[in-house]
């Protein structure tokens, strides 16, 4: 594509170069020759598309082909087979620790940590420091390379095994950047959470959770129309309306002001 571009422009400098030397010899007038660049640009214009269309098309057929590399590859994260749990009593980390692709270092090491029912556990740290991951690697959002991860006592992720579906609908998670889908309006974000979990009376639940936080009046307006703040209980809502047995916040009420921190925090 750049070397179509210099051609086009080495071809407009010859025909100003030749339409100049052939107006100095007479054999070209002055009309003629603004009438034939004019022509002349008008008809680059379709060609640098015709350019950009092949190369776009190329683009894509490298695309697909990484598309059908990612298809064909095998996870190496496998599905695993378990008891559905009733409730969750306990999770525990076992000399868990992560670190991301291309890293040296451990970014986690060796944690080991036990939270029962009923506890509320604070992870504090400098940022970078994998609070987000940790949290994240609880639902499966992440895998990790070493150690266990457990519910009630019970294996529910490894390096080589997969939080099972059963397990994350008992999961909820409150995210840091709010996630929240563009295209449509706040109650339809809150409802697709019941959707894909299969819980029926989707448009109930999700007005009466907006309603809990603050949001009866926005049920219809879109993520760009609101503030940070508003976003954010959005995201609450959303969390909270699938009555998850464990809740995950990242950062939950960071663009919510005191007041209204707390009145969640209460809920």
């Amino acid at each position: 594509f750049p070397m179509f571009q210099s051609i086009v422009a080495v071809a407009t400098i010859i025909a100003y170069g030749l339409g100049a030397y052939f107006c100095y010899k007479g054999e070209l007038t002055v009309p003629n020759l603004v009438q034939f660049t004019l022509y002349l640009n008008l008809f680059q214009g379709p060609l640098t598309n015709i350019g950009n269309m092949i190369n776009n098309f190329y683009q894509s057929l490298i695309s697909a082909d990484r598309l059908n590399e990612i298809y064909d590859s095998k996870s190496k994260v496998i599905d695993i087979e378990n008891n559905e749990i009733e409730e969750i009593n306990s999770i525990e980390f076992k000399d868990f620790s992560f670190k991301y692709i291309g890293d040296e270092h451990y970014t986690l090491k060796n944690i080991s940590l036990k939270i029962n029912e009923g506890e509320t556990l604070g992870i504090v740290g400098k940022t970078g420091s994998g609070k987000s991951t940790l949290v994240r690697c609880i639902n499966g959002l992440e895998t990790f390379d070493s150690g266990e991860i457990l519910f009630n006592n019970e294996l529910l992720a490894s390096p080589t095994k997969q939080v099972e579906r059963s397990k994350k609908s008992k999961i909820a998670m409150i995210f840091q950047s709010f996630n929240l889908l563009q295209q449509v309006d706040v109650l339809k974000n809150v409802e697709f959470a019941l959707e894909i979990n299969n819980i029926p009376n989707k448009k109930e639940k999700a007005i009466e959770a907006l309603k809990l936080v603050g949001l009866g009046d926005k049920l219809h307006a879109y993520p760009s129309e609101l503030s940070g703040g508003q976003a954010q209980r959005v995201a609450i809502a959303r969390a909270l309306v699938l009555e998850p047995e464990v809740l995950l916040s990242d950062e939950a009420t960071s663009a919510l002001d005191p007041e209204t921190t707390t009145s969640i925090l209460k809920l």
